[in-house]
């Protein structure tokens, strides 16, 4: 599974939004002022490496009762 890591960012220039894309960046939502420039954004990458685990796969036990629907908080995966 992916694990990605959020930004958000304010006041982006055209040379900046080309920095973030050479980092790995990738903007998932903008907000533009009056005049057509970014006012601020949302950025998200795959994180790299990190927490040593590897592929280890960490299970969760659910408390409460019964699983199917209604009421659950989920929220599907940014795509």
């Amino acid at each position: 599974m992916t694990r990605w890591e959020y930004r958000v960012l304010h006041d982006l220039s055209l040379p900046q939004l080309n920095e973030l894309g050479e980092e790995g960046w990738e903007i998932v939502t903008a907000e533009f002022d009056d005049e057509g420039e970014i006012f601020s954004a949302l950025a998200k990458r795959g994180r790299s490496g990190g927490g040593g685990g590897g592929d280890r796969k960490r299970s969760r036990r659910r408390r409460g009762g019964g699983g199917g629907g209604g009421g659950g908080g989920n929220i599907g995966p940014m795509t």
